[in-house]
């Protein structure tokens, strides 16, 4: 039976776009109140007039280490997906997709936990209403229509930012994360046991990572368009 997966597959080395990462430029700075945006203030590294806390670089970190693992994960995913492809020719390379597949889980896991406290952190903090505001009022419809964006994903978003809901897209993230990481401990089992791994699984895992980084780079778009 052939199992083709009907995916563009790229191996050797991480070719995936890190969308998440930027979901506010990682200026979170720019989006909540108590992070100590000031001019000139104390105890903060200085970009440009903005003073950055320690709370605000702690911030964006745990968005970019938590896209950063997340495209990594995907990438050793798609090699798995790559070596089930070329098991119809070759068979399969059992040590190779073994090592991909734990490594998928390894930096999935990882960014669910660096999501997970991103929530955290970032619950007790108030919105900026300027940057709350602007979100509610955005012309979401004009901006899909403008930029040529997938309905399907980006209805997603906007139920999100159009209520100025940044920390339900944080809770998202950490979310999307978790259930992909179900999806792989599914296969691992598989895998642990010397079973091939479903097709259905690597075509559910693959709408997973895809619609993930989809909604990441619409959320993105989003807050690139009202920082003109």
């Amino acid at each position: 039976m052939k199992k083709f997966l009907f995916l563009t597959l790229i191996t050797g080395c991480l070719s995936v776009i890190t969308v998440m990462g930027i979901v506010s430029g990682n200026d979170s700075c720019g989006i909540f109140e108590p992070l100590g945006c000031n001019t000139g203030g104390n105890g903060g590294s200085e970009t440009g007039n903005t003073s950055y806390t320690q709370a605000d670089i702690t911030l964006g970190r745990l968005i970019t280490e938590g896209a950063a693992n997340f495209t990594l994960s995907y990438s050793y995913t798609m090699r798995v997906s790559n070596l089930i492809e070329l098991s119809e020719l070759e068979g399969l390379n059992d040590v190779e997709l073994r090592e991909c597949l734990y490594s998928a889980i390894k930096h999935m896991e990882l960014s669910a936990y660096n999501y997970y406290v991103l929530v955290q952190v970032s619950t007790p903090l108030k919105y900026k209403e300027d940057v709350k505001s602007k979100l509610e009022k955005m012309e979401y419809l004009e901006l899909k229509d403008r930029k040529g964006i997938h309905s399907c994903v980006f209805d997603s978003v906007v139920s999100y930012l159009s209520v100025g809901d940044v920390k339900g897209v944080y809770q998202k993230f950490y979310n999307d994360s978790s259930n992909i990481l179900g999806i792989l401990y599914d296969i691992k089992k598989n895998v642990d046991n010397n079973l091939f791994p479903e097709i259905e699984s690597i075509w559910r895992l693959n709408q997973g990572y895809s619609e993930s980084l989809l909604f990441g780079q619409f959320v993105t778009e989003v807050f690139k368009e009202i920082q003109k």
